[in-house]
């Protein structure tokens, strides 16, 4: 490619993409952020993210509910091939 067409490009993307710029606290803020993480890494202390116990609980009734629902299905198949095979070995 020409050298003129790299230029045609990269003033088509500068015309795209505007320039970006952030707030002017944001630098600020994001050392602030930073510093509290790493100073939270050093102290050892671990936050754990807080999950109610009602969906600790729904989680549970949830698999409850599934798995007596997938053995009830297991169970009406057994006994249909069960039912079907005594009534033809009965004939």
């Amino acid at each position: 490619m020409p050298a003129g067409a790299y230029q045609q490009v990269e003033q088509q993307v500068t015309r795209a993409m505007p320039a970006v710029s952030a707030p002017p606290d944001f630098r600020a803020s994001l050392a602030s952020n930073l510093e509290l993480l790493a100073q939270h890494r050093r102290s050892g202390v671990i936050i754990k993210p807080h999950t109610a116990p009602r969906l600790r609980l729904a989680l549970a009734v949830s698999f409850v509910a599934a798995t007596l629902a997938t053995t009830a299905v297991l169970l009406a198949v057994l006994l249909t091939r069960s039912n079907a095979r005594n009534a033809a070995g009965a004939s």
